[in-house]
């Protein structure tokens, strides 16, 4: 699966509950209404950043990470660089997001715990060591760190769900002065409590902290805890 990630910023001088319902709003069911937009994407999901958690969850970067799967018939390398929804995050975007401080591209999902999508979600944006290159990145993260998570047994007690979005870097779009993300490693725990016991346990540090190491940058990667709203487009 090809997936499409906008990150995006509140507009100067707008409350965050103003941009939430503007977001969702008119925007949202002109998107929904759109029959372009309706063919290329089998699914669209509003991720409205939450609030930051105490020993958990550090103060947001964003407002909201918008996602859209992208058919199979959009997925050739050309299509992707061509496509419209790698121009705009659509209509009436001015009403509430900052153009200036947007984040887009593509990924490429890798499933390693195939379990439901339920409880709170919870996103991990790691950016490549430096000195390694993309497909360094790409490589490591699926095959070894990937292997680890699927492997340990904090996770697999605690977290029900774990995927992977390997960003191609050929398709980010940004402004000059912000180093983009390699990867979004998107996590489903029933409370936050198992999120904080998965990530609390001596082998996620042994084994999973410490591979972090061989591939993710410093500082350690943003996590940002989102209430996702799936926008229906029938």
């Amino acid at each position: 699966m090809i997936r499409k990630f906008i990150f995006l910023k509140r507009k100067s001088g707008l409350a965050a509950d103003d941009f939430a319902e503007r977001w969702k709003g008119r925007h949202a069911q002109a998107l929904a209404g759109d029959g372009a937009f309706r063919a290329m994407a089998g699914r669209y999901v509003q991720n409205r950043a939450q609030p930051a958690v105490d020993d958990l969850i550090p103060e947001p970067l964003w407002d909201g990470l918008v996602e859209i799967d992208v058919g199979p018939e959009f997925t050739a390398p050309e299509t992707i660089r061509d496509n419209p929804l790698n121009k705009t995050v659509g209509p009436h975007q001015d009403d509430f997001a900052d153009p200036s401080r947007m984040v887009q591209f593509f990924a490429r999902e890798n499933v390693v715990f195939d379990g439901p999508a339920r409880g709170v979600k919870i996103l991990s944006l790691p950016r490549r060591r430096a000195g390694s290159s993309p497909a360094e990145f790409s490589k490591h993260y699926k095959e070894v760190h990937g292997t680890l998570v699927s492997r340990n047994a904090a996770f697999a007690e605690f977290c029900n769900r774990y995927v992977q979005h390997h960003v191609l870097p050929e398709t980010v779009k940004t402004s000059e002065d912000f180093v983009p993300y390699d990867g979004i490693s998107e996590f489903w725990f029933d409370s936050l409590e198992h999120a904080r016991k998965a990530w609390s346990a001596p082998s996620y540090m042994a084994e999973l902290r410490a591979d972090e190491k061989n591939f993710v940058g410093s500082p350690p990667s943003h996590r940002l805890l989102v209430d996702p709203l799936e926008i229906p487009l029938g």
